[in-house]
This record gives structure tokens, C-alpha cells and sequence, in this order.
């Protein structure tokens, strides 16, 4: 190095040779511009590690880089909806290693899925990706896919897709000048019935009871209620 140094200085009166490059290196000053020039190092004085290990579902920077000397740090990142374990940043160690170990890049966990009306959820993986499956009570179907998912809500959360519904019959139809004998129900399953009644003075044409189908609609036609004539 030092006779590489005089060599440079010889050639080139005025050029300043500078201490302070790391071996290999020195810095040369000349009318305002520097330049470093590389010289080999001796092999032994050389540290370099592997390839920095891969993490799934996650990167390091410096993905370009082909050689990774003693001290170069690398700092690893995870994909959207995985969270980072471990030390983000590792480094080449004196012993051509990477130090500390790298870290893990591991699933969000979205909440319990939601609950619905007259149905249940089946599953227990509730990560990132992963999904649940929706059941309807016994006389209820389900409307909207059976399977929900664990999806992106932003880049660091997650949430699940719409859940589904479970439904009867729709409440039975009115009539005219009548009612029915369920009036107080909300919800109708596949097999209840309901039965209509008149308002005095009327008298009931057609089939008095309706049933709800599996299809989920009522069986029909409805009976109607007439003004009742003296005989």
C-alpha cells in the first residue's frame, strides 16, 4: 500500500494521498475532485458471509448485492399481512456469519369470525389467508358463500370477508280484513306454518294454513277474507 501510495504521488505531483480508506482503498485529492482507488487486500484479511438466508413471506434489502463483507448490515422486511419476530436487522460477523438470527415473518391473526343469526362458524386457523365455514340452523338456509376469509384490511391488518346469512320465510303476506295466528314471530324456519283468521264479519275463502318451504317462500295462495253475506 505505502509504495502503491509514493507510486500514485510520483506520477502525480499535488495529489494528497488521505489515510482514512479502509484497506484496499485511499482517497485521492486533486483540484477539488476525490477519487478513491481499490488495491487488492491480502485474502486473509477478507470477511465475507453467504447470502443472507431467506425469509418466508418476507425480503432483505440490498437483494442486488453479490458479496457481503465483515460489518454490512441487512434489514428485512415482511410482506403485507405478516407481522416481523425477531431482530429486523442482522449483520455479517467476524466469523462470516450472519448475526443475530434472522427473523420470522408470521401470519396476522384476524378476531374471531362474526357470529350470525341462526347459524354457527366451524374452524379454528384464523391467520392471515386462512378461512372459516359458515352452518345454518335446521330449518334455516344460507344465503351468501358458505366460506369466509381472513383478508387484507390494510398493509399492517386484517379483517374477515362478509360473512353469510341464515334465513326462513319472509314473514307470511297480509290479507285484507284478517290476520294470522303468528303475527308476533319474526323469524319463520323451513316447516313452520302459520293460519289465518278473519275479522268478524268475514268469511275465509281458501285454504286457511300456509307452510314454509325448504326454497324458503310460503306455499300458496294465500285465502282471502269476504264480506260475509246474509243468508
Amino acid at each position: 500500500m505505502e509504495s502503491l501510495k509514493a507510486y500514485v504521488a510520483m506520477i502525480v505531483p499535488a495529489i494528497k494521498v488521505s489515510e482514512d480508506c479502509h484497506c484496499g482503498a485511499f482517497e485521492l485529492k486533486y483540484k477539488c475532485y476525490f477519487l478513491c482507488i481499490l488495491t487488492p487486500c491480502p485474502l486473509h484479511s477478507v470477511v465475507q458471509c453467504q447470502l443472507p438466508p431467506p425469509v418466508q413471506n418476507g425480503a432483505h434489502s440490498n437483494q442486488e448485492t453479490a458479496v457481503f463483507t465483515r460489518g454490512m448490515p441487512v434489514k428485512y422486511t415482511c410482506e403485507p399481512g405478516y407481522t416481523l419476530t425477531g431482530e429486523a436487522t442482522i449483520y455479517c460477523s467476524d466469523s462470516g456469519t450472519w448475526s443475530p438470527a434472522p427473523p420470522q415473518c408470521e401470519a396476522m391473526q384476524c378476531p374471531l369470525p362474526p357470529r350470525i343469526v341462526h347459524g354457527k362458524f366451524v374452524g379454528e386457523d384464523f391467520r392471515y389467508k386462512q378461512s372459516a365455514i359458515y352452518i345454518c340452523d335446521a330449518g334455516y338456509s344460507l344465503v351468501g358463500e358458505h366460506n369466509i376469509t381472513c383478508i387484507l384490511e390494510s398493509s399492517n391488518s386484517v379483517k374477515w370477508s362478509e360473512p353469510p346469512k341464515c334465513k326462513g320465510c319472509p314473514a307470511p303476506p297480509k290479507i285484507g280484513n284478517g290476520t294470522h295466528d303468528q303475527k308476533g314471530l319474526e323469524d319463520f324456519p323451513y316447516g313452520s306454518s302459520v293460519t289465518y283468521l278473519c275479522d268478524p264479519g268475514y268469511i275465509l275463502i281458501g285454504s286457511a294454513t300456509i307452510h314454509c318451504l325448504s326454497s324458503g317462500v310460503w306455499d300458496g295462495p294465500v285465502p282471502k277474507c269476504k264480506h260475509g253475506e246474509c243468508m
